[in-house]
């Protein structure tokens, strides 16, 4: 886009405290090629195969924000997987661009251009069958996310959260695979009383076995379905995408 000329490559997520969810005193998140927690002085490993959310403590304190620098910094390490995913990415960059650094991007009072979102795409050990759950506002079968929380610290704990509350499943049983891509969205006017906006998503990939019990405290159904026959499934060319995508972590590469 012109005059945004930002560095592409294989940086990592600025380490940050990783106080928001899932949080721990004295933990640093790194997250892009090479997925790792830093915790209490010793390096927890992760790998582009993902990373055991098990290792990570789960104290529920806390108070950062999520600033610029660390969404630019997600962007610059990420490779867009096909054309339509770099027209977002630099669509989400020409925003971030115009955004003072100190701004809290978790704060939701801020409509305009819109709001910084995660999302959750799950899939199972055998990448055989995705995770849905069903929106009741769309009526439409979608992947679980929403809003950042104040506090939340990263994009990737935000989808986290998210994930937790819409399907039920623990921390225990997911295994984060990384980012799977960003998308923006148009939200009409109206929704929940706001004017029309954006959502900037940010939607990361996570494993989970089918046998995990599932049943999410925001009371939404879920369901298990069959990745090869998504189109018969009453959902969004987003969400198709989405899935789609999955195939990063399968050792397909990004097709940019």
């Amino acid at each position: 886009m012109p005059g945004i000329t930002p560095p592409l490559g294989g940086a990592l997520i600025g380490s940050r405290s990783c106080r928001g969810w899932p949080p721990a005193t004295g933990a640093h998140l790194a997250t892009g090629p090479g997925l790792g927690f830093r915790y209490e002085g010793k390096r927890v490993e992760g790998s582009r195969a993902g990373l055991d959310v098990r290792q990570i403590p789960r104290s529920l304190q806390s108070g950062e924000r999520m600033h610029r620098e660390d969404i630019l910094a997600l962007l610059r390490a990420h490779a867009p997987y096909d054309a339509d995913e770099e027209f977002d990415r630099n669509r989400i960059l020409a925003t971030l661009y115009s955004v003072a650094p100190t701004v809290d991007l978790s704060d939701k009072t801020h409509i305009q251009p819109g709001h910084y979102t995660a999302s959750a795409v799950v899939t199972c050990p055998d990448r055989t069958h995705v995770l849905l759950i069903h929106h009741p506002a769309f009526g439409l079968w979608i992947q679980p996310g929403g809003h950042t929380d104040p506090g939340d610290g990263t994009l990737a704990q935000a989808a986290m959260r998210e994930l937790v509350e819409e399907t039920g499943l623990q921390p225990p049983v997911a295994r984060m695979l990384g980012l799977v891509d960003v998308v923006v969205h148009q939200v009409p006017d109206g929704i929940k009383g706001l004017p029309a906006h954006l959502h900037f998503d940010f939607r990361f990939g996570f494993e989970v076995s089918r046998d995990a019990p599932l049943g999410g405290e925001d009371q939404t159904p879920a369901r298990w379905f069959d990745r090869a026959r998504l189109d018969t499934v009453d959902t969004d060319a987003s969400v198709r995408a989405a899935v789609r995508r999955l195939a990063r972590f399968d050792g397909g590469a990004p097709r940019v």
